[in-house]
């Protein structure tokens, strides 16, 4: 049987399946093995109004103290659904073909927010190229502006993004995921009251072919029963990274 792109979205999704564990993440963050969900469930608090989906890519942490190289990182096809509570219905409020990437060379646990300036190349067929992440630094994306929904609409979101490298070593790993906002123009403030984390994905290995990486909130066999469009069976039939795999003990 092929494996369908609902079983890949949920395999992501599915705590213990990461392929590896991003260098300098400490291990007491939940998001280090990968798969976590809000404890709140699918839905956003109740009077906030914009969303964006995000990823991270790291050195996978056997592969820290490989020396640099000239690894870029190519991004495409990023789309942000929202599921309307009262209609079912998935909304589409993001999508790279009109909503540009934006993001940073981060150090790995965030502290401070400290960053360093990523290099992004938009290409002429929609995708964007970033330079590899530094040594001691991940990179972190997410398209520039959020989508907006009406404030007590929306119970699930579902983000999924294309991502390849130029070349596999040092080995790198991403996951993505999806946080809510107050609105569309709300700043970062410490203690994230302006955009709490939907969840994130399990860890990818990336290499030289497309990966598709999906994040969604909520519950598996709702997904099943309701799927946002690019996970429809005739949206696509197979999943090149479907297989499950299990990271060795970090």
């Amino acid at each position: 049987m092929p494996c369908l792109m609902i079983d890949d979205a949920i395999l992501q999704n599915t705590a213990g399946y990461s392929s590896g564990y991003p260098a300098g993440v400490p291990k007491m963050y939940a998001w280090y093995r990968g798969a976590t969900k809000h404890r709140t469930g699918g839905e956003p608090p109740a009077h906030f109004t914009a969303v964006t989906g995000w990823g991270s890519i790291y050195r996978e942490a056997r592969s820290a103290d490989q020396p640099e190289s000239e690894q870029s990182v190519d991004l495409a096809n990023a789309k942000t659904y929202v599921h309307i509570r009262d209609t079912r219905e998935w909304r589409l409020v993001q999508d790279q073909t009109s909503n540009t990437m934006a993001g940073a060379h981060f150090v790995p646990n965030f502290s401070n927010n400290e960053a360093l300036p990523m290099k992004l190349e938009e290409r002429a067929e929609g995708s964007v190229t970033l330079s590899g992440p530094p040594a001691g630094y991940n990179n972190h994306f997410w398209p520039a502006m959020r989508g907006t929904f009406d404030a007590g609409t929306v119970d699930a979101v579902y983000f999924q993004i294309d991502i390849k490298v130029s070349h596999p070593e040092p080995k790198l790993i991403a996951h993505v995921g999806v946080d809510w906002w107050l609105d569309d123009q709300a700043e970062f403030v410490q203690g994230f009251q302006n955009n709490p984390t939907a969840g994130a994905s399990n860890w990818v290995t990336l290499t030289e072919k497309w990966s598709t990486l999906k994040f969604f909130s909520g519950d598996p066999e709702k997904l099943r029963l309701n799927p946002p469009p690019p996970l429809l069976p005739d949206a696509s039939t197979t999943a090149s990274n479907c297989a499950p795999t299990r990271a060795d003990k970090g």
